[in-house]
């Protein structure tokens, strides 16, 4: 709770905006998780199954669905920008709860660089 209250005695109350931002963000990033789980879970794994590990063509596939599933976000992205840019800038300067930095989730280059922005565009209600 601190990053909320940035580094204030625990006996202040936390900066409402900032809290809104926090829950905005846990939303999206709930939903975009469990749209994930859901989707790739019911592509990659079957519904009976005699192991209690993923096997090996299993956990491909998942890493394979949730790569592809963060690319099509991006060129979705992409895409509705390059149509109509004032949309997106109108939404990122009329609200602090989209940030803009560009995010590797891996750090290391396995994943595809993600437009954290982009990532929060994911349910309607984000960022507006």
């Amino acid at each position: 709770m601190s990053y909320l209250l940035r580094n204030a005695a625990m006996n202040m109350e936390a900066d409402p905006e900032r809290v809104k931002m926090a829950e905005i963000q846990f939303d999206a990033m709930n939903t975009t998780f469990n749209t994930i789980l859901r989707t790739c879970s019911n592509k990659c794994i079957p519904e009976e199954y005699g192991e209690s590990d993923l096997t090996k063509g299993e956990s491909v596939c998942i890493d394979r669905c949730v790569a592809k599933y963060f690319k099509a976000n991006v060129k979705i992205g992409t895409v509705s920008i390059d149509l109509d840019p004032t949309v997106h800038i109108r939404t990122l300067t009329s609200t602090t709860v989209c940030p803009t930095e560009w995010s590797d989730a891996g750090g290391d280059g396995s994943v595809p660089p993600v437009p954290a922005k982009m990532m929060l565009m994911i349910t309607p209600s984000t960022c507006t």
